[in-house]
């Protein structure tokens, strides 16, 4: 039989050939470069992350970063940064390295779980090479669900080797994981429930004990939730209106989704936008896929219920997949509603189903587990190419949205996203194109309204940039940047106050935005109001603005003579 002549392989050998196919599949990741999606913001432009001291350290460990708590990611992002300074190779080469750890920890993991050792190497190959896991190895951020997944996995075998052992050690080195993967990022938080699928799966009995031992484990986890969720409450998208029922309709369909996705994944996409509501409605898909989702599992557990491994996969899956099911009505965060990253640590359980379900079709007579070895066969070379080919993807912030686009020509977001990577390359009018395009897809998106106001004002084509800053503040009253562009134009035009007005409304949105300071000093001085005008330009160098001094001070000799 298979499982015998696999038992033959020594465990580490049949490890090594997966970590060999792993790095084979995914090594492009270390030569892609940074993009422009939550790098800068996370990375390169981090303030927490540019500069490392022990002060920073404190200020790491007490604040948030841009609205998470994930102070172990950041002190982990800032250490490389010290060291490396913002090489991507280096941050990529870490990613693809602390993939390849968790692959061996999950390894060492299962083999104390599990006693079928091919079940062990097929779940421990579909999480080391999989489509939907490039994501969280080649997206540089990714790393944070590369590190929280490190300590969860070690928390998991400290748990077990605690079952094993009785030694509070044990149990105080699992608590002490836990907490590492609660500071790398609160999705952590899942791994308290999941410790009782460990205890079904083992046939542990439901006692005082068994319970007793789960409350640090869900204390942490409530403080972390409740952090967790305070901060992202703090975020707020323009988006649709959804309700709770649109919620559980998209619920069920994300879990079908992942699910299809472990089996064929295909297409696969680095960004999943909310569906349009038709007639007030979500498309038929997703109102049918929470009946779709019930019919699988009353056949599973008509046909299953009494195999421990594959219910004990299912459930693993389904609780570290709940927490990033967007019920949006809570709260009301992102611009997609399904990521391929999310599917990281759960797609265990699902390896883990697929697995002790395929045992039945290998153990039965030889065409049907020939049959069963060749599909096997196929599906791994498939997760190998596809993985491989799904890495060119992530080279840079071009192929990456470009492939978006083709696959949601109707989001805006990934034409912004696109848009500014051509700017940033100086190929203005294939940038403007896709500011256009987005807003073809929203009209009511305002960031492409005013990054294309921002080229057409650099371009010199000022009507047109009036026009879309005008666009802009009439969608976002509070976008003090439109204010101060708007104000600079009617400055040009020499309606020095209207553009005093303009740049009045930003200082009162943004108090410590130096430039709009500096600039109505301008407007001032032009209408002769000297005092007013270096008012405003001491204030501007008091908030740290490099001014002018020749200007400054021939205020200073101005104001004075017409006094």
């Amino acid at each position: 039989m298979l499982e015998k002549r696999l038992h033959r392989l020594p465990s580490w050998t049949g490890l090594t050939v997966v970590l060999i196919l792993c790095v084979a599949a995914l090594y492009p990741t270390v030569l892609n470069g940074f993009t422009n999606w939550d790098d800068p913001g996370f990375i390169t432009d981090n303030k927490l992350v540019k500069t490392l001291s022990w002060e920073q350290v404190k200020v790491i460990f007490s604040n948030h970063d841009n609205h998470l708590y994930m102070p172990f990611t950041t002190l982990y992002r800032a250490l490389l940064y010290h060291v490396f300074g913002p090489d991507a190779f280096v941050f990529h080469l870490t990613n693809l390295v602390l993939h390849l750890a968790n692959v061996i920890l999950l390894f060492i993991l299962l083999t104390r779980l599990v006693a079928r050792q091919w079940i062990v190497l097929f779940t421990t190959f579909t999480f080391a090479i999989h489509p939907m896991h490039v994501e969280p190895v080649a997206w540089v951020i990714g790393n944070v669900y590369l590190l929280y997944s490190l300590f969860y996995l070690a928390t998991l075998i400290g748990y077990i080797k605690y079952l094993e052992t009785h030694s509070p050690w044990w149990f105080a080195g699992a608590l002490a994981c836990f907490v590492g993967s609660l500071g790398s990022s609160i999705i952590g938080v899942t791994l308290a429930p999941a410790l009782f699928v460990i205890d079904y799966y083992l046939g542990r009995h439901i006692n005082s004990r068994l319970v007793l031992e789960k409350v640090p484990f869900f204390l942490l986890s409530l403080g972390a939730g409740i952090l967790g969720l305070w901060l992202a409450a703090e975020t707020t998208y323009h988006r649709e209106a959804y309700t709770f029922l649109d919620s559980v309709w998209m619920a069920g369909y994300s879990l079908l989704f992942y699910g299809k996705s472990f089996v064929i994944p295909w297409p696969v996409s680095a960004f999943y936008p909310y569906p349009a509501k038709i007639n007030g409605y979500l498309p038929a898909l997703f109102l049918a896929s929470p009946l779709l989702l019930a019919a699988l599992v009353a056949v599973g557990w008509k046909y299953y219920r009494a195999n421990r491994l594959v219910l004990a996969g299912i459930l693993f899956f389904g609780i570290n997949m709940a927490i990033n099911l967007k019920f949006s009505f809570l709260a009301p965060y992102g611009e997609y509603f399904m990521a391929n990253r999310y599917t990281y640590l759960p797609y265990i359980g699902l390896g883990l189903a697929l697995g002790a379900i395929l045992e039945k079709f290998l153990q039965s007579p030889r065409s049907v587990r020939y049959l069963t070895m060749g599909l096997l066969a196929v599906f791994g070379g498939c997760l190998i190419y596809l993985t491989h080919q799904r890495t060119k993807v992530w080279e840079n912030s071009f192929t990456l949205w470009s492939d978006v686009t083709k696959q949601y020509p109707g989001a805006a977001l990934p034409w912004v996203n696109r848009g500014n990577y051509l700017y940033e390359i100086n190929d203005k009018t294939a940038a403007i194109a896709d500011f256009s395009n987005a807003l073809r897809a929203d009209t009511l998106f305002y960031k492409a309204a005013y990054n294309r106001g921002k080229l057409y004002q650099e371009m010199g084509e000022d009507q047109k940039a009036l026009a879309d800053y005008n666009r802009v503040i009439q969608l976002n009253n509070r976008h003090y940047k439109a204010f101060n562009n708007r104000a600079y134009l009617l400055y040009e035009r020499r309606e020095y106050r209207a553009a005093i007005d303009d740049y009045s409304r930003a200082i009162a949105i943004k108090p410590v935005f130096a430039k709009a300071y500096y600039n109505r000093s301008f407007c001032y001085y032009q209408l002769q109001d000297l005092a007013r005008a270096l008012q405003d330009v001491e204030k501007a160098k008091s908030l740290g603005m490099a001014i002018n001094e020749e200007y400054r001070q021939h205020l200073e000799k101005a104001k004075g003579k017409n006094e």
